[in-house]
């Protein structure tokens, strides 16, 4: 994973988990390799270990409330390829990316 692209993917995670009740999962492309997790380091580790990108799944509770997609390789800033129009997840993506516009 490209610096910019690890520290874009770190600051949605923290800034999720920094919310009260909030966790993430990771699906890599294939399986989910995270689940249910607020271990920021944990997340971020397993991250772009396929060629397929990943999907966060943000989870508050046992309810999936938004997902961002990455994509690798291209332009480091546009990692995140996608992301759920929840306000939640937007207000977060938003945020973040704005700085590398």
């Amino acid at each position: 994973m490209h610096p910019i692209e690890r520290e874009i993917a770190s600051r949605i995670i923290n800034a999720v988990l920094s919310e009260k009740g909030h966790t993430i999962s990771v699906f890599d492309g294939e399986e989910t390799v995270v689940s249910k997790s607020d271990d920021a380091k944990r997340i971020l580790n397993e991250m772009c270990q396929t060629d397929d990108g990943d999907v966060l799944f943000i989870n508050h509770g046992q309810e999936d409330i938004g997902a961002v997609y990455f994509c690798y390789g291209n332009e480091p800033e546009y990692v995140v390829a996608d992301y759920s129009a929840d306000k939640f997840t937007s207000r977060i993506v938003e945020t973040v990316t704005m700085d590398y516009d």
